[in-house]
């Protein structure tokens, strides 16, 4: 809960400080009120600081000498013009015309229409101090003078034997005072959140953060910045940023007016990544802002991301991604889910762009190994030399180079777990016969070691090459054929089973960012053909033309999208396209007759979803209007994994041997 606002009050009389009091509790803000005059004031302003006040009301006449003399906002009692009229008639009714009005420093505004109201003309005294008044008051002595003026005023002339009338504040203009006090502590205090608010946003960001003003005087320096530069605030703040932070190069881009990004400088020893911005204000420069971040924090980052966003462990693909409803695909995907429940190798053959990491990663994700790590390697990206390391690791002065203290390979660090081995076709003979012995031993020694480190993993090989060939060749050890051959899986080309084209691009469409649903059933609604084009790339090159035709697409009508579409299919594919009809009267399911009601049901969902979203082109607003289902859920529906899913073999295994 808030506290209450902390209001002080200066009162120069006592009639004054009564009535504040009074206030004070009708009006139920906390007051502390102190009695006195310029610098019998002193005393209270020293209260009113410690004791946390956060505005100080005071009166006109005593107002600047309290503003003088306090940090504190002072709020002044707004005057009228009858609180100056009614003393000055009242002394000239009871004593004559002989009167002579007193103020501190400066007379109040509109003085003149009041002498006009008056019918006289009083004297006006101006006075700095007290001293000041005392020597005016007693230069007129003898002279029957009525003095008028404030509370101190009117106290210091009775004691010199004046006959007094004093300037009285009406309770209006007290609480005008009191009121604005009070919004205007409110006023600073959210201000002051706000700046906290603002330090400790500033003081946690990890990049040193620096503004500066139109004139490059230095503004703001985080915690950040402190230790990049290593400086304190003081020793920059407020001075030219040319001559405290001479390699941040601040003043340039203010001078220039334009925003340097991505820069690399250098801060000391240190490389340092520099962004520096200027402010524009109604096309005027107003000041600076630059980040700074350390060339090796930025690295350090990007490790980590790196370490997080593609793990070490698990794998990021299931049985799930893998879309198709042919039957050669269905069949391939049943019997790797039949390979997932083994330890034994296998190897998967395909022709380049099938999807054999895919396949490699559900089996893994599958398996009873799937909490531990899946690592992957492609044995015709490296050559052999390092390839051996990167396998077997190394121990510290195998090579020239070598990392202090070694490294493990990637046997070591799938520990465990499933290492893949793409292009196994491709890797030398020599490490082929080192493979051989950790595959049988269960044990790897590193490059340049002699410790042999126990290693339990689950091989997972794959190749575009017939690798019967290159054995016969003298290319390919038939012993470490065999111990990979245990299990094999051969993955259908695209060529093969053109008819799940449509369901693949809509499963890569839901990878391309800012697709619309024109665009969606358009490119869909296009790929319902029939070629004898053969598919050389596989689906990674159908990826490659689905891409493209989101780009060809772009901002365009349904209608204009689809001409676009189509003729680039044309152009893609040779020409020789026939389209197939997408209004289909009827769904086929092809649902497996060993599995109890339940599992039929959700699996027969499942294809009826897909089906009809298929039909409407991959617009999946107009599939869920056709099934009498909510947008939200068929939505829900398209989401959902099941990990273990069995998927139906209408082919037996004989086609994929």
């Amino acid at each position: 809960m808030e506290s209450m606002i902390s209001i002080g009050v200066i009162s120069t009389h006592s009639d004054l400080t009564s009535m504040c009091r009074q206030l004070g509790d009708m009006l139920g803000y906390k007051l502390l009120v102190y009695e006195g005059a310029l610098d019998t004031s002193l005393p209270g302003l020293q209260h009113f600081e410690t004791k946390g006040v956060e505005v100080v009301v005071t009166t006109r006449g005593n107002n600047l000498f309290v503003k003088d003399h306090t940090k504190i906002p002072v709020i002044t009692v707004p005057e009228n013009k009858f609180d100056y009229f009614a003393p000055l008639a009242r002394a000239a009714k009871k004593y004559g015309p002989k009167v002579t009005a007193f103020f501190y420093r400066e007379q109040p505004n509109g003085f003149a229409e009041i002498i006009e109201i008056l019918g006289f003309e009083p004297n006006i005294k101006v006075f700095q101090d007290t001293s000041h008044l005392e020597s005016l008051l007693e230069r007129l002595q003898g002279s029957d003078q009525v003095i008028v003026g404030g509370g101190y005023v009117c106290q210091t002339a009775s004691v010199l034997g004046f006959m007094t009338e004093q300037f009285n504040l009406s309770k209006e203009s007290v609480v005008t005072a009191l009121e604005t006090a009070k919004e205007l502590a409110m006023v600073r205090r959210r201000e002051r959140q706000k700046s906290f608010r603002l330090k400790a946003i500033l003081d946690w960001a990890h990049e040193g953060i620096v503004a500066t003003d139109e004139n490059g005087m230095i503004t703001l320096f985080n915690k950040a910045a402190e230790k990049i530069f290593g400086l304190k605030p003081s020793e920059v703040l407020g001075r030219d940023s040319r001559k405290a932070l001479p390699d941040a190069e601040l003043y340039e881009v203010i001078k220039n007016g334009e925003a340097s990004t991505g820069q690399i400088i250098r801060i000391g020893n240190a490389a340092v990544a520099a962004n520096r911005v200027p402010i524009v204000n109604d096309n005027q420069i107003s000041g600076l802002v630059a980040t700074f971040q350390p060339v090796k924090a930025i690295q350090e980052i990007e490790e980590k991301i790196r370490r997080e966003l593609i793990p070490e462990k698990g794998n990021r693909y299931n049985f799930n991604d893998i879309k198709g409803h042919t039957r050669a695909i269905r069949a391939t995907v049943e019997l790797a889910i039949k390979y997932s429940d083994t330890n034994e190798s296998v190897l998967i053959l395909g022709q380049s762009g099938t999807g054999k990491e895919l396949f490699a990663q559900s089996i893994h994700g599958a398996s009873k190994r799937k909490s531990k790590p899946f690592m992957a390697i492609n044995c015709a990206a490296i050559p052999g030399n390092l390839l051996e390391s990167e396998l077997f690791g190394y121990s510290e002065g195998a090579f020239t180079g070598a990392r202090k203290g070694g490294k493990p390979g990637l046997f070591e660090l799938a520990h465990g777990g499933s290492l893949f081995l793409d292009e196994i076709g491709d890797m030398p003979t020599d490490i082929q016969a080192k493979l051989l012995r950790v595959i049988q031993e269960k044990e790897v020694r590193r490059v340049g070691g002699e410790k042999l480190v126990r290693v339990d993993v689950r091989i997972i090989a794959a190749t575009h090459q017939n690798l019967l060939e290159l054995v016969t060749a003298g290319k390919f050890r038939e012993d470490l054929f065999y111990r990979l051959d245990v299990l094999r899986l051969n993955i259908p080309p695209l060529a093969e089973r053109k008819e799940d084209i449509p369901l693949l691009a809509t499963g890569i469409l839901d990878r391309v960012s800012d697709i619309t649903a024109k665009q969606r059933k358009a490119i869909v609604g296009s790929l319902f053909i029939r070629s004898n084009y053969n598919w050389p790339g596989n689906v990674r090159e159908l990826e490659n033309i689905v891409r493209r035709l989101a780009v060809l697409t772009h901002g365009l009508s349904e209608p204009e999208a689809r001409g676009v579409a189509r003729q680039a299919i044309h152009r893609f594919l040779g020409g020789n396209v026939r389209y197939l009809p997408q209004n289909n009267t009827h769904l086929t399911l092809h649902l497996p007759v060993d599995q109890q009601m339940k599992q039929l049901v959700a699996k027969a969902e499942k294809e009826i979803i897909q089906q009809m979203v298929l039909l409407c082109g991959g617009d999946r607003r107009q599939a869920a209007r056709k099934l009498g289902i909510g947008r939200t859920t068929l939505w829900r529906k398209c989401a959902e994994e099941t990990e273990n899913e069995t998927l139906e073999s209408e082919t037996g295994f004989k086609d994929i041997f």
